[in-house]
């Protein structure tokens, strides 16, 4: 078995190798040369070695010595006894200070095993391979006719004077349906009203956005809903820090109209139980940008602090629609969507005496 292990390590066969006394060792070392294997490695093979090295790996202090030697954010909470798996959760997930949202700007891919749900021009999610579609009754666009609309290709004025330049071609600026999988990879499309959702590399009639990534997605003149759920749990934040300490949660999004066209645009975030009934929500409400009043983006932003107990998942559901019935994408844009756990601790580490009263209290809102 020592055999069979150092050979893994060093990547030679048992046959070659003389016995390395390894287990003769003192149990630092040990610990030591296991801590620069890979977490694969250490999971799956080294916990079947022998006790001592199921004993170490599984040690909270050993996942800490990776923690601070591959820079993983340790957050400032402190806490009388560590769960187990506390450390190794930080080293796999790194779930502090990172985006947990994810694809907030429709061009990431999504796995392979991911089921794909492409929306419908109807709202209703369809099968892969299933393209039939609904057809349009013909009436849908008296509202504004094709030709009382700007010409997206021609040159326009901009509210300063200056000439619009003109924006690319469909080709250049915009992704192809076929890589709508990719696009929508964790989103749940919920609604995919009038033109549908769509994905740009870069904002058509708004400004650049403020971020070092272009893509965005735009709405149309029916509105257009998706929503992601975050399992804070699986991401590697563990239970008895939601309860106990209740780290700030960050959530924020940009969104932008268009020079030419008036929207509407929607954030909601929901704190979610394990049952996942809300109890802690943000909502923007709707906001409106008026027609020649678009293209800047703005920022929302939200900190849940002091939630109750018992949050275990987060979801981020956003919405848009143009304001003039306009065939095409003319509807608010949005982008760079966050959702964050804060690493810092900005409360004293509750005392046992105010964790009971948090428990009874608790359970006296639940019976």
């Amino acid at each position: 078995m020592r055999k069979f292990f150092v050979s893994r390590l060093m990547g030679r066969s048992a046959e070659d190798l003389d016995p390395f006394p390894i287990l003769e060792l003192p149990e630092q070392l040990v610990e030591y040369v296991l801590s620069f294997v890979s977490t694969d490695d250490l999971v799956k093979s080294c916990r079947l070695v022998c006790v001592q090295f199921q004993r170490i790996v599984d040690r909270n202090g050993f996942w800490k010595i990776k923690c601070e030697r591959d820079g993983k954010v340790i957050p400032s909470f402190h806490l009388d006894s560590l769960p187990a798996n506390y450390y190794r959760a930080i080293y796999v997930s790194n779930p502090y200070g990172r985006n947990l949202l994810r694809n907030g700007h429709g061009d990431e891919k999504g796995p392979d095993n991911e089921a794909s749900q492409l929306p419908s021009k109807t709202g209703k999610a369809v099968a892969e391979g299933d393209c039939s579609d609904v057809e349009s009754s013909g009436d849908e666009h008296d509202e504004m006719p094709l030709s009382a609309r700007p010409d997206p290709t021609s040159a326009a004025s901009s509210s300063d004077g200056e000439p619009e330049s003109e924006p690319p071609s469909e080709d250049e600026d915009y992704y192809e349906d076929d890589f709508w999988r990719d696009m929508f990879a964790h989103w749940q499309v919920t609604q995919n009203h009038g033109d549908g959702w769509r994905v740009e590399k870069t904002p058509a009639g708004a400004d650049p956005l403020p971020l070092a990534n272009q893509s965005c997605f735009a709405t149309s003149y029916g509105e257009c809903s998706k929503e992601q759920v975050i399992s804070l749990v699986k991401e590697g934040v563990v239970p008895e820090v939601l309860d106990i300490f209740k780290p700030a949660i960050e959530v924020s999004e940009w969104y932008a109209g268009r020079f030419d066209c008036g929207c509407k645009y929607r954030l909601i975030v929901e704190l979610l139980n394990v049952a996942k009934k809300p109890v802690a929500t943000f909502d923007t409400g709707e906001l409106v940008t008026p027609q020649w009043a678009g293209r800047q983006w703005q920022q929302v932003r939200h900190t849940f602090n002091d939630y109750p107990k018992g949050v275990r998942y987060v979801r981020f559901a956003h919405l848009g629609t143009d304001t003039q019935f306009w065939a095409g994408h003319y509807g608010a844009k949005m982008a760079g969507g966050m959702v964050r756990i804060a690493a810092e601790q900005t409360n004293p580490p509750p005392t046992a005496a105010s964790r009971e009263t948090a428990d009874k209290t608790s359970g006296a809102q639940h019976s």
